[in-house]
This record gives structure tokens, C-alpha cells and sequence, in this order.
């Protein structure tokens, strides 16, 4: 179970907006196998988003991160049918539903069951960035980079110390190069909110 504050400032009450569950598979794909959506009745407010967790780990073993890790979306309705299952339309991000509907925002990530994501849903570094200064000391950031599309990483934060913090980031980073076979040294690039370089 989980609370969520919403604003949405450009509210068109002929639309329908809905909060979506979304969890983390094998090679950063997202599944909401299991999930219900929950309905946005007015333009701000505080919802209750449920969904059991058996549901959220019903996908095959293999396909599953350790821990369960996902991210909240906010949907709004539109009339255009999508030709794929996800698909960038301007700044917005077109997602095959029962109704067209593209993503107004998301949360930052969410987990469950572990001292952080075993790999975060950010879009790109300046996302996963701007998520990491969010989160409490003692945090770490290490980072795998083999191509400008091959890469990956691992964080922590709120251990008891910085070196507590950047042992579990390396940890997490090593577990995700492996998972997506990335033939690269992962390296601390942020302690807290100092550069490791």
C-alpha cells in the first residue's frame, strides 16, 4: 500500500486520469501484471494505491529484480491509438493501454524489500541524478559505462555510514552489469553530495 500526493495544474475534467503501478523486470522493462489502476477524480489530492504483493512478483522468476522495485505513473487519457507499445509523442510518452494514454509525470522510484533499487527506473543520468540528491546520507552512487546505450548502476542511502553506503551502491551496480552482461568496472561517482572523483 502506498499514499500519493498528485497535483495536476493543467487538469481537463473531460479527461480521465489514473495512477498505474509499474515494477521493474530483467533489462529495465516494466510490467503492471497484477496492478489496478487507481482513478483521479479531481485536480489535486491524496491517493490510496494498493496492490498485493504476490501480484506484483507474478511475472516468470527469471524476468524479476531483486528487490522489488518499481514507479509510480500518472496517466491521462487521449484519442490517438498507438502503433506500439510505448511510444514518444513530443515530451510525452504514448503507452499502449485499453485506452490511449500518455504519461503526465511519474514518482521516483519505490522499493520493496532491500537497502535500495537493485536498479532504478530513471530515464537517463540527469534523471537519475536529480532523483539521487532526494534521497538521505549516508548515500552512494556507482555507475558501469561501456557505451552511451550500455550502461548501468547502483545506489544506496540511509546506512550508517558513507563507506557502509558505497559498498552496497558498488554491490547493487556489479549485480545489475551482471544481469545485463555490461563488461564494465563499476565506479563511485557521488558520496553523499560529493563527487568520488
Amino acid at each position: 500500500m502506498a499514499r500519493l500526493a498528485y497535483v495536476i495544474p493543467d487538469f481537463d475534467p473531460e479527461r480521465k486520469y489514473v495512477v498505474s503501478a509499474l515494477f521493474a523486470q530483467v533489462g529495465g522493462r516494466l510490467s503492471s501484471i497484477g496492478t489496478k489502476d487507481v482513478p483521479l477524480q479531481a485536480p489535486f489530492g491524496i491517493v490510496t494505491v494498493r496492490t498485493p504483493i504476490q501480484s506484483a512478483n507474478s511475472v516468470l522468476p527469471s524476468e524479476r529484480v531483486d528487490p522489488l522495485t518499481g514507479v509510480f505513473y500518472l496517466l491521462r487519457s487521449g484519442s490517438a491509438v498507438a502503433a506500439q507499445d510505448t511510444l514518444r509523442i513530443g515530451d510525452a510518452i504514448g503507452v499502449r493501454t485499453g485506452n490511449q494514454s500518455s504519461v503526465q509525470t511519474r514518482s521516483r522510484t519505490f522499493f520493496y524489500n532491500g537497502s535500495g533499487p537493485a536498479r532504478s527506473l530513471a530515464v537517463g543520468l540527469p534523471a537519475l541524478l536529480e532523483e539521487y540528491w532526494t534521497y538521505r546520507p549516508n548515500k552512494a552512487l556507482a555507475i558501469a559505462y561501456d557505451s552511451a546505450s550500455r550502461w548501468t548502476y547502483g545506489y544506496a542511502y540511509g546506512h550508517p555510514s558513507a563507506e557502509a553506503a558505497v559498498e552496497r551502491a558498488l554491490e547493487a551496480c556489479k549485480a545489475s552489469a551482471a544481469r545485463r552482461q555490461i563488461v564494465a568496472e563499476c565506479q563511485v561517482v557521488v558520496s553523499n553530495n560529493e563527487s568520488a572523483r
